[in-house]
C-alpha cells in the first residue's frame, strides 16, 4: 500500500475593504472566487473544483503589539476523474459533489526597532475544516465494477505558526517597503484516510488512506508595497511553504485604494 505524488494549482481573485472603527483597530470583509485542479503521478487521477470564499476580519494595535483574527467560509464545486486498468479491461470513473469548508485564524506579534528597520515575531493559530459529502462515482466508459461509494467524511486541519517578519525600507527616504518572514509550521492532525467500498459489493468497505502532510514545515515569505500615489498601493507576495515531501508556492498581487 501506498500514495501517489499529487500536484496541485490554484487561481483566484479576491476583493474586500476594511473601516478603521477605533484609531488602532480596524474590521472588514473580502469575497474570493477562482478555480484548483490536482493530478495524481502516473494518470491515477485528477480533478478541478470552483470555489467562492467570504472572510470577516480585524486587527488592534497595542503599542507596537498586534492581535489580528479572521473567520471564513466558503463552497467548492468539485469534479473528480480517474483511471482504472485491470488487464484489458479499463474504467473510466468521475464523481461531483459540493464541498462546505470553515476556517478561522488567530495571530499576534510585537514589533521591535526604529520606523526603518524592524523585527516582529508573531505567533498563530489556524483551523479549519472540509465537510466533504457522501459520493457515487460512475463510470463514463467501461463497466463501471471499480466505481468506489464513498462515505461522507469531515477533513480537519489544525496548524500552528512560529516565526517572524523583518522589515525596511529600500532607501532611508523612500516609502518603497521590503518584508521578509521566517516561520516554523507544525500541524496537529495528519490524518488522510477515508472510508469506503466497491459500488458493485456493497457491505464490503475499505479504507484508502492519501498523501499526509509532513508534521513540520518551513515557511518563508518576501513582500514588497510600492506607493504609487497618497491613497493607491500595489503590493506583490511571494509564499513558500517546504517540508518533507512537500514543497508549495502561491503568488499573489494586490492593488490597495484608501479613501
Amino acid at each position: 500500500m501506498g500514495s501517489q505524488d499529487v500536484a496541485s494549482n490554484i487561481f483566484g481573485t479576491a476583493v474586500g475593504a476594511d473601516y478603521r472603527v477605533f484609531p488602532n483597530t480596524k474590521i472588514g470583509f473580502a469575497l474570493a472566487g477562482g478555480e484548483t485542479s490536482f493530478a495524481l503521478s502516473g494518470a491515477f487521477g485528477s480533478g478541478r473544483s470552483d470555489f467562492f470564499q467570504g472572510a470577516l476580519y480585524g486587527k488592534s494595535y497595542f503599542g507596537a503589539g498586534y492581535v489580528a483574527g479572521a473567520v471564513a467560509g466558503g463552497t467548492q464545486w468539485v469534479k473528480s476523474d480517474r483511471t482504472v486498468v485491470l488487464g484489458s479491461a479499463v474504467d473510466s470513473l468521475t464523481a461531483s459533489y459540493t464541498l462546505p469548508i470553515a476556517a478561522g485564524r488567530l495571530e499576534s506579534g510585537y514589533r521591535f526597532g526604529t520606523g526603518q528597520y524592524g523585527l516582529t515575531p508573531y505567533g498563530a493559530a489556524q483551523a479549519q475544516t472540509a465537510f466533504i459529502p457522501g459520493y457515487v462515482e460512475t463510470a463514463t466508459s467501461g463497466t463501471g465494477a471499480t466505481a468506489n461509494v464513498v462515505a461522507s467524511y469531515d477533513v480537519p486541519a489544525v496548524r500552528s505558526e512560529l516565526g517572524a517578519w523583518a522589515d525596511t525600507r529600500l532607501w532611508t527616504n523612500s516609502n518603497i517597503l521590503l518584508r521578509g518572514r521566517a516561520a516554523w509550521v507544525h500541524e496537529f492532525i495528519r490524518d488522510a484516510t477515508v472510508s469506503a467500498q466497491f459500488a458493485t459489493l456493497p457491505g464490503l468497505s475499505f479504507a484508502l488512506t492519501g498523501a499526509q502532510l509532513p508534521a513540520d514545515a518551513a515557511l518563508l515569505s518576501g513582500v514588497v508595497e510600492i506607493p504609487i500615489t497618497r491613497s493607491l498601493t500595489m503590493s506583490g507576495k511571494f509564499d513558500g511553504e517546504f517540508g518533507n515531501g512537500v514543497a508549495a508556492w502561491a503568488g499573489t498581487g494586490k492593488i490597495r485604494w484608501i479613501w
